[in-house]
């Protein structure tokens, strides 16, 4: 028999597609917050959703194939601020589009497949239309007009009781015996397929370990923000090419600077103020970030402002205060604030300091980690941390995250970026610009392929934040920073998993003369002996040293506490 007979067949949704919002459940949440037209009680709100889905379950008992337009055909909901079920359903199929991601593992096999010169078809249960599944499948260069597509609510048969596969064998003449068929159901994907005699494979799209444990911690009773944080990573995962910096990122980084920047702009927004800067060059990519965020806040400008305490502390004062004036930090009629990621407060005490002298007003400041030691004297009106380092008490769970060197990390690893650092300013031209060190600073880290890691970080931090105010996550800022983004990190300090943290390894930190990896892969005995001693994150080096099956053990037990 010709092998070129055989024939391949992919389930659609979480096979070929994935949404950005997770589950069915959650891409509901997010509409309920759109079809009003205005803001609505949570109980209208859940009700809403509950009669979406009633709906739904009465016109599939009556027509077991109906599709959306059925569904919204006599569709109901009572309240004064629902807009009308035309436009309803016109923004649940615009979501569906707004919120679809291709599976770049899949789409490779079909690829493959395809150029060996097998048949390729796709088959969905979905109650949207056959038209709609086929324009998102070419959208993603998924499906091409060599093959076929079944779509139960156009047909008139289910996966589920086996009746499409046996009219798709009819129709098709396909023999069983030359079919394989994927997807992601263990049941109508699986089973139902293997006990026709079809060759059935599962698709898997895993949630990662934090994944998990954000939606263990979701409050049903509430809007799916945990459930939602997590879709948008796996969806993200499971649509890029993999690298070693990926689940890091798409886990770790990306949550947290999502919801610190939306939460500052949240905050900035009920204080009046209306200029952002984001110094450099540790927020770097936080900056990057806010411009997209920006989007959904346009009373609100943002910048990327050149400074450093060595900057501040230049004799040439007029400089500084012309540069000042020149990018807008200094007014009498707006108000403004800096961004950071650690600071001590000293570079806004500075500033302020240099503001008053000339008769300017206070500028605000926003710090993701606030070190009280050597800024007693800032005033708290003028800042608000999210961390405060050493107000936590010594060996709490909360104890390692504010360990030197995991602010390094946080810094240089999560900022990745090729700035250099500014070390004063000139007026050339009528302009002030911002003058850079040439050389490696005390503190400095070296990061191999830094440019192309900088480029990677900035790519994927702008689709997580595309997807998070797309998905309206940014009203939802602070309870997903305290609740999920900053335990996460907590847990990855504490815990800093090879799968997570081996991507740091072939970066170095220059630190007081010497130059040290951050983490090192030792044997189990040169792990014994030095105890991580020629590494600057010795834990870190402990955990990418570990054998794998005690890392297995280790997962088990690891949680992160869902409060801070």
């Amino acid at each position: 028999m010709n092998k070129l007979k055989h024939i391949y067949s992919f389930d659609v949704f979480d096979t070929c597609l994935v949404r950005t919002c997770g589950t069915p459940q959650n891409f509901f949440d997010i509409l309920s917050n759109r079809v009003f037209n205005k803001p609505v009680p949570e109980n209208i709100r859940q009700s809403f959703i509950y009669a979406r889905r009633i709906e739904e379950e009465h016109r599939t008992k009556q027509s077991p194939f109906a599709n959306i337009y059925d569904i919204y055909r006599d569709f109901s909901f009572p309240h004064p601020d629902l807009k009308g079920k035309e436009e309803i359903l016109q923004l649940e199929l615009a979501l569906e589009k707004e919120v679809i991601v291709p599976v770049l593992e899949t789409r490779k096999i079909i690829t493959s497949l395809r150029n060996k010169g097998y048949r390729i078809m796709f088959i969905s249960d979905m109650y949207l239309t056959y038209n709609f599944i086929k324009e998102l499948l070419e959208k993603y260069d998924i499906l091409e007009p060599q093959d076929k597509l079944f779509v139960s609510t156009n047909i008139g048969c289910s996966k589920f009781d086996g009746e499409l596969f046996k009219h798709i064998h009819q129709s098709e003449n396909i023999p069983y015996k030359n079919w394989t068929h994927y997807g992601d159901n263990k049941y109508c994907d699986y089973k139902v397929p293997k006990s026709l005699g079809i060759k059935s494979v599962q698709i898997n799209i895993p949630y990662t370990l934090y994944e998990k444990e954000w939606i263990k911690k979701q409050n049903l009773a509430t809007f799916k923000t945990n459930n939602i944080v997590a879709g948008i990573s796996r969806s993200i995962n499971c649509s890029q090419e993999d690298n070693p910096r990926k689940k890091l990122l798409i886990d770790v980084i990306a949550p947290l600077y999502c919801s610190f920047v939306s939460f500052i702009f949240n905050d900035a927004r009920k204080r009046g103020i209306s200029r952002l800067f984001f110094c450099a060059r540790d927020t770097f990519q936080m900056f990057k970030t806010a411009q997209i965020i920006n989007k959904k806040y346009p009373d609100i400008s943002i910048y990327y402002l050149r400074i450093s305490r060595k900057a501040l502390q230049e004799e040439n004062l007029e400089n500084i205060i012309g540069y000042f004036c020149q990018e807008g930090l200094a007014s009498n009629t707006t108000k403004t604030a800096i961004v950071d990621n650690t600071s001590s407060g000293t570079t806004l005490h500075y500033i302020n300091e240099i503001l008053h002298s000339n008769g300017y007003n206070d500028v605000f400041g926003y710090f993701l980690i606030k070190q009280w030691n050597g800024a007693w004297h800032t005033n708290p009106n003028l800042f608000y941390g999210i961390i405060y380092r050493d107000y936590l008490p010594i060996n709490s769970h909360y104890e390692p995250l504010f360990k030197i060197y995991n602010l390094f990390v946080m810094e240089h690893i999560f900022s990745t970026n090729t700035q250099k650092m500014t070390i004063g300013y000139k007026y050339e031209c009528n302009t002030y610009k911002p003058v850079f060190t040439e050389e490696i600073g005390d503190e400095e880290s070296i990061l191999p392929n830094a440019y192309q890691q900088q480029e990677y970080h900035t790519d994927i931090l702008t689709q997580y934040a595309k997807n998070f105010i797309n998905l309206e996550l940014n009203n939802y800022a602070c309870q997903i920073l305290y609740q999920l983004a900053i335990p996460t990190l907590i847990s990855f300090f504490r815990f800093p998993l090879k799968e997570y943290s081996e991507s740091i390894m072939n970066c170095s930190l220059k630190l007081n003369g010497y130059t040290l990896p951050y983490i090192k892969k030792e044997s189990l005995l040169q792990l014994l002996v030095s105890k991580g001693q020629d590494s600057w994150w010795k834990r870190g080096t402990a955990f990418n040293s570990l054998p794998q099956w005690a890392l297995s053990l280790l997962k088990k037990h690891i949680k992160y506490k869902n409060s801070f």
